[in-house]
């Protein structure tokens, strides 16, 4: 009976452990700054929508030229 207990006390250290370094994960994936390059893409996505005009008559924004 006793090593069936260590055995089930070493697979509960085990499923914490997992448990303990999977949540460790998940903090540091959320708390990273976004990265710089997202601001001159949106940027620079915004100035190419400001050269677009709507076609009266389909309803599709087209490049105004």
């Amino acid at each position: 009976m006793p090593p069936l207990l260590i055995l089930a006390a070493i697979g509960v250290g085990v499923y914490m452990g997992v448990k303990w370094a999977n949540s460790k994960k998940t903090v540091s994936r959320k708390t990273t700054r976004p990265k710089a390059g997202k601001a001159s893409k949106s940027k620079a996505h915004a100035a190419d929508a400001a050269n677009l005009k709507q076609d009266p008559v389909s309803g599709v924004y087209r490049v105004d030229e």
